[in-house]
């Protein structure tokens, strides 16, 4: 669950870092 949870979390800022450069 927390996993998961964790490798969501990352995804989403990674796509927001890509997204803002």
């Amino acid at each position: 669950m927390y996993i998961s949870q964790s490798i969501k979390q990352i995804t989403y800022t990674t796509y927001r870092s890509l997204v803002s450069s």
